[in-house]
């Protein structure tokens, strides 16, 4: 700052020296016309110089500090451990680098096919009125060719299928080892707004790269963790998920004062279906029932292969009537398997239990529905027993349907 002011006292001196030698008619500046023509020459170059010199300390000045600002960002990134911690950072750095433009930041589904809005700032999203919610892959040439689009406004121009009509946007797909994991969008309207996007692409491209990396990285821890959280056959959660999740379950239906239920089932003769077909042909059937089942539930139940041909159902905001029936219907849907595949006729026994009505814990909860679960086999297997309603819950429904 203080050399930029230098340079401009500077500056003036000269003008005011350039004029003062070119204007005046006093005879005190020896030489000639031409002697003073070249002295004003001199001058103005000297002038123009330091016109020269105050944009380069400014260019200067504004490049240290976008290169600050990108490092405090690829920190602060470096601490991120989710999809919105990142979109968080990139917001905030976007608003002080690239102010002058409206902007959003869409990420990708787990499909690849699309991407969707996480984050977005200027005054259109303060406004309300940013609509990029969600762009198809197909409708955005950023997106096909997985490189920087520039959508400008004259007639003629290659535009994507989204972008707002009258506007020109920089579009950044952020990219990590071939892998696509969303886009940055730049928007900007108004005189030389595609000379101003041009300007800003070195900036937007290292925001894009920094968070192409954070977000690879993320992506990559998550799969790692699905990984360790899925059974490799089937596909369901395994036993370790479940482990982490019953009583965190549990301890919010206690504090909604909902119902939590569980549903235990065990393929039945499962051991004659490998002795006779073989093994394959029994990874074949719990491959089935696995998928046959997950599509009936809801998109809050959650599946896990219990053990061996175990598998059990966590059915948040279920009250033990309603999980029954959903037990029969997931019975009936076992049976209906071997028509429709290629496998072994297989059924199935179904064990159900209820907080509150008949456990008051995730682990009793899972120990009644494991007890139902062995009636069920005693009582002639392919049928649904729900465990013991608790006495304390039968006398509270007694008073309830006194009152």
């Amino acid at each position: 700052m203080q050399n930029g002011i230098l340079a401009l006292g500077v500056m003036l001196v000269c003008l005011v020296v350039a004029t003062t030698i070119g204007c005046s008619g006093f005879e005190a500046v020896p030489g000639s016309a031409r002697t003073r023509l070249l002295l004003l020459g001199c001058a103005f170059s000297a002038g123009m110089a330091c016109l020269g010199m105050v944009a380069a300390l400014r260019a200067s000045e504004r490049a240290r500090r976008q290169a600050a600002i990108l490092f405090q960002v690829s920190d602060m990134l470096h601490g991120a451990t989710t999809r919105e911690d990142a979109g968080e950072v990139v917001r905030n750095a976007a608003i002080r680098l690239l102010g002058g433009f409206d902007g959003s930041l869409l990420l990708s589904t787990h499909t690849g096919d699309r991407v969707l809005c996480a984050t977005g700032w200027g005054a259109r999203w303060d406004s309300g009125l940013a609509t990029e919610a969600r762009i198809d892959r197909n409708e955005c040439w950023g997106l096909k060719r997985q490189r920087p689009q520039l959508n400008e406004t004259q007639p003629g121009a290659l535009r994507c299928v989204h972008a707002r009509a009258g506007a020109a946007s920089l579009e950044m797909p952020l990219v990590e080892q071939g892998e696509l994991h969303g886009l940055l969008i730049l928007e900007a309207v108004g005189p030389r707004a595609e000379h101003r996007l041009r300007a800003a692409r070195d900036v937007a491209t290292q925001l894009a790269d920094a968070l192409a990396r954070t977000i690879g990285a993320i992506a990559l821890r998550e799969r790692l963790r699905e990984l360790a959280l899925r059974d490799g056959l089937t596909g369901l959660y395994n036993r370790r998920f479940l482990d982490e999740l019953k009583e965190r379950l549990a301890r919010e239906a206690t504090r909604r004062k909902s119902s939590l239920s569980a549903i235990m089932l065990d393929l039945d003769h499962f051991k004659q279906i490998n002795d006779m077909h073989g093994h394959a042909a029994g990874d074949a059937v719990l491959r089935a029932v696995a998928g046959a089942l997950v599509g009936v539930l809801r998109c809050t139940d959650l599946m896990c292969r219990y053990g061996g041909e175990e598998m059990l159902i966590m059915l948040p905001d279920c009250s033990l009537g309603d999980a029954m029936e959903r037990a029969e219907r997931l019975r009936a849907r076992v049976r209906e398997l071997s028509a429709e595949r290629d496998i072994p006729a297989v059924t199935a026994s179904f064990g159900v239990a209820s907080i509150p009505e008949t456990s008051t814990g995730a682990t009793d909860l899972l120990a009644a529905a494991d007890a139902a679960l062995y009636q069920a086999k005693r009582s002639g297997r392919d049928r649904v027993i729900a465990a013991a309603s608790r006495p304390a819950a039968q006398t509270i429904s007694l008073i309830a349907l006194n009152g």
